[in-house]
């Protein structure tokens, strides 16, 4: 459940990352929340290419003491040249700057980076 405090508009300037096959957008992280309110991070992704590709797409928040505060992982097979969306609810509980990142891996025996990690800072009051 988004609360309205806590959305704003996506403030990522390198907020598009593509290779050969997948283009990731950040689709909603926002600059600044309060702590405590619940809110949706999210990304779309997009399959470049003409076959179906199973991978997993990860969603980590770290603390501004650099430790990892939330980790969500998504997997599914992804369509030949096919949009989804990948979101997840995150309340934080204390105040700081949060860092973001946002990546697609393959779901292989030796997994492959399919996008350039997204990277957002968000400031929690």
């Amino acid at each position: 459940m988004s609360n309205p405090a806590a959305s704003v508009a996506p403030t990522n300037t390198n907020s598009e990352s593509s290779t050969t096959a997948v283009t990731v957008n950040s689709g909603a992280v926002p600059s600044s929340m309060p702590a405590g309110h619940e809110t949706e991070l999210s990304a779309n992704i997009k399959n470049n290419v003409g076959i179906a590709l199973p991978y997993s797409a990860i969603i980590e928040v770290v603390d501004p003491n650099g430790v990892t505060d939330q980790m969500y992982l998504q997997t599914w097979i992804l369509a030949n040249n096919s949009n989804s969306t990948f979101s997840a609810a995150w309340a934080p509980q204390g105040s700081g700057s949060y860092h973001i990142t946002i990546l697609v891996i393959s779901q292989s025996s030796t997994p492959q980076i399919l996008s350039t990690p997204i990277k957002s800072d968000t400031n929690v009051s």
